[in-house]
């Protein structure tokens, strides 16, 4: 017999649970009520089942994710594996390893790991069912591994299947800002934002690109892809703050921010030109004196730049008067290493990976080039051990508990065992630091409440690493116990519509406060950034109209506050894609009825909801055998030649990423009257004149203007007793 259990938070008291159970989708209902529990009658079959509940109150059904269980009878012991699932790729040498299974109750099990299938050793033992170990690995060797129960007689007597993991160290990629330089002025048109990002284990080519650009902190996406520069306006006299986000799909890298001024009197100028020659993207190198080279030149195809150095006659200037500021160590490629005059300057590199980029300038404007990366193989016995390089925790990390994983990588040339030295502080300085050891690299350790700022170095014994690059974390404990489910709309969903309700439940009846992110941009929704705040303090969410786009994909997330302590969302964030079929975008127009000769004006209205994104086009179809073709107005004129009823069809398309979305058509019926009475007020007297269509041909052509002239007499001549005589002779005008 099974039990079942369940938790909900009604707002009122008119709810009520259903609960659904089957063994192939959880549709069959099997209770309804109020109460959070309920026992199966019968004994169920052996089998897996799946089942879910759902709770409906004022109107509202929101439904829990299916969950799934199986029956065995059989009373046979199975073991299976957990984690690490089978083929997982491992960053650290602190693994996790966990399994479950059912009869396992008084065993006693035994973890295997090696990395031959045939020589798996045993590793450790016990009896819970997960342990964490520090391994000793080796980068992209496969590794398997199994644990076995032994009864109380220590007889093995189940084992698991054989699963298999590797150990890789993932690089971050670096990303650099070119040009325009922090502090530049520049012009207020076509203003070239240049950066460049590179990464050892993954092609140039393949690392994405966010920029941002506002007049604040550099916190507004302008741009996501691969492309190495935008192109983009401003305002005349405003200063702009932009940085760029490199990831390479598993790791990022944010660069720090630069501002520039934008003067409408600035003329646009061409930057200095810098390639870099030696060494090359990727190049290893076996010897320690490393020569660095780049060619410049200084060119500029605006005439009136003062205080250059004087040009060719094609208008290049020379390099002479070029300087330059090299950068280069083993961690971003930050760090100023010389300035000089000379293009071309050996350095003496001990063994290690390196980053490395140059700075030109021309008294006037200056750029960055592009970002290279470099191995240095040859080493000494007086060689220290690489830099190390952090790969978790990433930079500006908050965390819900006091406890925090670091793992940290580096080398030594000479294959001298490595230990590493980490200090804490809470200022930039390092004063009063906190200095914690580690042999492999990877440490656990706890901190109070609050952000702290940390490096570390690594030691063979004999000689040291410089410090690694300082990053920061933030402790908040706030964050643990208060918690929240998403529930609607469900991960990985397709909205039908342009409007929504963001649905969520909470695990205490706390009268919690709730900020609502939702945005396109996966990185503010995680990282809860302001500005993809749409809503606080709510319960449930309806999205308005006009805030969605039809085919976007959105991320959302929701974070509870209570008591000013903030909570965390268990669910982590969620995405939803808008996908309206064609059939969805209707179109309106009131006009139904019109006179021959008229200028009929046809409007056309697309329901705001269904407004797609992108550039809109209409096609107007008047019935009469012409049309409009694609235009962009959403209203046209059009005379109608002759009286009758026209079947007028319009209907609507988008061009969305060059992709054209088409509405379905819409008809409209619209009467057009042989003619239309006018009313001429003259000295007090009215005249009913009724004008005729007049179709002219060619040969009548030459004798329109004529016949207006006619026209106009005669309505100057429509008083009196020659007022019936000269009616009769318009009509016979227009007749002709």
């Amino acid at each position: 017999l099974v039990s079942f259990t369940w938790s909900g938070t009604p707002k009122s008291n008119n709810y009520i649970y259903r609960l659904y159970l089957d063994s192939t989708s959880a549709t069959t209902e099997i209770y309804s009520g109020t109460a959070t529990n309920y026992s199966v009658q019968e004994p169920l079959a052996e089998g897996t089942y799946y089942w879910k509940v759902s709770i409906t109150e004022e109107g509202y059904t929101i439904t829990s994710p299916i969950f799934t269980f199986t029956i065995s009878t059989s009373g046979a012991r199975a073991l299976n594996l957990l984690v690490p699932a089978n083929g997982s790729i491992l960053e650290s040498k602190n693994v996790k390893f966990e399994w479950t299974g059912r009869e396992l109750e008084g065993l006693r099990f035994e973890l295997f790991v090696g990395d031959k299938i045939n020589s798996m050793r045993s590793s450790w033992s016990g009896t819970s069912r997960s342990v964490t170990l520090t391994l000793e690995l080796k980068e992209n060797v496969t590794y398997y591994w199994c644990v076995k129960g032994k009864n109380s007689d220590g007889n093995y007597i189940i084992s698991s299947d054989i699963y298999t993991f590797e150990y890789k160290v993932s690089f971050a990629p670096v990303a650099t800002l070119c040009a325009p330089l922090s502090g530049s002025i520049v012009s207020v048109s076509n203003v070239e934002l240049i950066y460049d990002a590179t990464d050892p284990d993954t092609p140039k080519d393949e690392i994405n690109f966010k920029v941002y650009l506002d007049e604040t902190n550099a916190t507004t996406q302008i741009y996501e892809g691969k492309d190495r520069k935008q192109v983009v306006n401003l305002e005349n006299g405003k200063k702009y703050y932009w940085r760029v986000e490199a990831s390479d799909g598993k790791k990022r890298y944010l660069t720090e921010i630069w501002n520039f001024t934008a003067d409408a009197n600035m003329q646009p100028k061409v930057l200095p030109k810098i390639t870099l020659t030696k060494p090359m993207e990727s190049e290893t190198i076996n010897t320690n004196n490393v020569t660095f080279s780049w060619t410049a030149s200084n060119v500029s195809t605006i005439s009136n730049i003062s205080n250059i150095p004087s040009a060719n006659e094609d208008g290049n200037k020379d390099s002479k008067n070029l300087k330059y500021k090299l950068f280069l160590d083993s961690t971003d490629g930050n760090t100023l290493y010389k300035e000089t005059n000379e293009t071309n300057i050996q350095v003496s590199l001990s063994y290690g990976i390196y980053f490395w980029k140059v700075e030109v300038h021309n008294g006037i404007v200056g750029r960055i080039s592009e970002i290279r990366h470099f191995f240095v193989t040859a080493y000494n016995e007086s060689t220290p051990p690489t830099i190390p390089i952090i790969l978790e925790p990433s930079e500006g990390d908050v965390f819900s508990s006091n406890e925090v994983n670091f793992v940290v990588r580096s080398q030594d040339p000479n294959g001298k065992e490595i230990s590493y030295a980490f200090q804490f502080a809470t200022s930039p300085n390092f004063s009063n630091a906190r200095t914690e050891t580690s042999k492999s690299g990877d440490l656990s350790i706890s901190f109070d409440p609050g952000t702290y700022y940390w490096h570390v170095k690594a030691s063979n014994g004999v000689r040291e690493s410089s410090w690694s690059r300082t990053q920061t974390f933030t402790i908040d404990t706030h964050l643990a116990g208060l918690g929240v489910v998403l529930i609607s709309p469900e991960n990985g969903s397709k909205v039908k519509t342009l409007t929504t309700r963001l649905i969520w439940s909470i695990n205490t009846r706390a009268n919690a406060l709730y900020k609502v992110y939702l945005s396109e941009d996966q990185s503010a929704v995680l990282n809860c950034h302001e500005t993809a705040c749409i809503r606080e303090n709510t319960y449930q969410l309806n999205i308005s109209s006009g805030f969605l786009k039809n085919g976007k994909r959105y991320y959302w997330t929701v974070v509870p506050i209570a008591n000013r302590a903030w909570g965390v969302c268990r669910s982590g964030v969620f995405y939803f894609d808008t996908e309206i079929p064609s059939s969805q975008f209707s179109v309106k127009s009131s006009v139904k009825s019109a006179s021959v000769g008229d200028k009929v004006t046809i409007k056309v209205d697309i329901e705001n909801d269904l407004l797609p994104e992108g550039n809109v086009e209409y096609y107007f179809d008047f019935g009469d055998g012409t049309n409009s073709g694609w235009v962009s107005n959403n209203s046209v004129t059009h005379k109608f030649g002759t009286s009758g009823k026209y079947n007028v069809k319009v209907k609507a398309r988008s061009n969305t990423g060059g992709v054209w979305t088409e509405s379905s058509e819409y008809k409209t019926e619209i009467s057009v009257s042989g003619g239309f009475c006018g009313m001429i007020i003259w000295y007090g007297a009215v005249f009913i004149i009724t004008l005729f269509l007049c179709t002219v041909s060619s040969r009548h052509a030459r004798n329109t203007q004529k016949e207006q002239k006619r026209i106009k007499k005669f309505f100057l001549n429509s008083r009196g007793a020659k007022g019936a005589k000269n009616t009769k002779k318009l009509k016979k005008i227009c007749r002709r």
